[in-house]
């Protein structure tokens, strides 16, 4: 939900990871968390879906009400809310290098081993980082 938390996983996995092992996960960008707001209906005979994106400022979070059939025809209903934070990436990767992670870049996630040269222009972007051998 905010730095604090990010950087206390950071510190966590560093911990736990093996000398020599990466760290790879993806991240929101701000731009494509902007991508987001609006609605959306999609609805097939087994299925409705209705999302709702929200621009709460850093926080962003898309509300998914579904009805899905079951087997008798009668539909239940689901609701669920995904939340997600939009970190300046620089910021992220300092705090990747203050936890002891080395070579950390952003990358696309089907090229994995090219760093972006202006991650904020992407959508959604993966890290890469390496715990040093020793």
């Amino acid at each position: 939900p905010d730095i604090v938390a990010l950087q206390g996983c950071f510190r966590s996995t560093y911990t736990v990871l093996e000398p020599g092992g990466w760290l790879l996960f993806d991240l929101n960008t701000k731009r494509g968390l902007r991508q987001w707001t609006g609605m959306s209906v999609q609805d097939r005979e087994d299925l409705t879906l209705i999302t709702r994106g929200v621009d709460a400022g850093a926080r962003m979070y898309t509300h998914i009400t579904g009805f899905i059939r079951q087997t008798d025809g009668t539909y239940t209903r689901v609701d669920q809310t995904a939340f997600n934070t939009a970190f300046d990436l620089d910021i992220v990767t300092d705090l990747l290098q203050a936890s002891g992670f080395g070579g950390v870049y952003c990358a696309l996630s089907e090229n994995l081993d090219t760093p972006l040269a202006a991650p904020e222009e992407s959508s959604r972007v993966f890290f890469v980082a390496h715990k040093p051998e020793t």
